[in-house]
């Protein structure tokens, strides 16, 4: 005779684990559990957070890892570091330093080094470099299977990831209102070690990430714009899987 808790515990085993790395504000992947998947959220929360159900752990500090070592061991890991200092709407981004023209430009114009800086914005610049750089060591020490990283499609993350850590993967290009029309338009890339094949063309909608004048519905608050379509992530899923790009016909 089998017992079902026997029988649940084995499928529960069986499930693959996804590690959804600077999630704590909407924590829109745990739509992704199912009987394939087992989803973790993991990261530290800002004021404007719409849920409470993930693990809080600081991934800017080396203890993370210890943390990190005590869960389920990742198959997947899907990760969103901030982006604020590393996109070109962000003061970050200007490649070509110019003392005259910004005086608090936080591009690193030699190794990634900053430039003239006020003291908040490097905390920020800081920030951004130690979420990369545990990103980076997370994925090199837990070797999952797959793992994706996601910022906007200007984000310089990329190739600081390529250049300073070796993470070197594919560009996969997209637009978030191609998978949901109650997004923006947001030209987004997931940089991950497989290739896939999403969509890649805009949708204009009324939305906007930034107030960019009337007639737009603002995204302004960080869990708003942390909020990434999961349709997105469920075409990943099944390219990963195997099974072709659903949206594709």
């Amino acid at each position: 005779m089998i017992n079902p808790d026997q029988t649940n515990k084995k499928k529960h085993k069986n499930r693959k684990i996804i590690w959804s790395l600077f999630d704590s504000e909407t924590a829109i992947t745990l739509n992704l559990n199912n009987h394939k998947y087992k989803v973790i959220t993991i990261g530290v929360a800002s004021g404007s957070s719409c849920t409470r159900d993930f693990k809080n752990i600081d991934l800017s500090k080396k203890s993370c890892l210890k943390k990190l070592n005590k869960l389920e061991k990742p198959d997947v890991i899907f990760a969103s570091p901030p982006c604020e200092t590393w996109v070109s709407l962000s003061i970050g981004n200007v490649r070509f330093y110019n003392r005259d023209y910004n005086e608090y430009n936080l591009y690193w114009k030699k190794d990634w080094k900053g430039n003239d800086f006020t003291k908040k914005l490097k905390e920020k610049r800081l920030l951004g470099r130690k979420t990369a750089y545990w990103t980076a060591e997370i994925i090199k020490k837990f070797s999952p299977e797959l793992w994706v990283i996601e910022n906007g499609m200007s984000s310089l993350i990329f190739d600081f990831l390529k250049k300073y850590q070796n993470v070197i993967g594919y560009h996969n290009n997209t637009y978030y209102s191609a998978y949901n029309k109650s997004f923006s338009p947001k030209p987004t890339t997931f940089y991950s070690n497989m290739k896939f094949v999403l969509k890649d063309y805009m949708i204009k909608t009324g939305k906007t990430i930034e107030n960019k004048g009337k007639g737009f519905d603002c995204i302004t608050s960080y869990a708003d714009r942390s909020r990434v379509p999961i349709g997105i992530y469920e075409d990943i899923l099944l390219q990963y899987e195997g099974y072709g790009q659903q949206y594709l016909f």
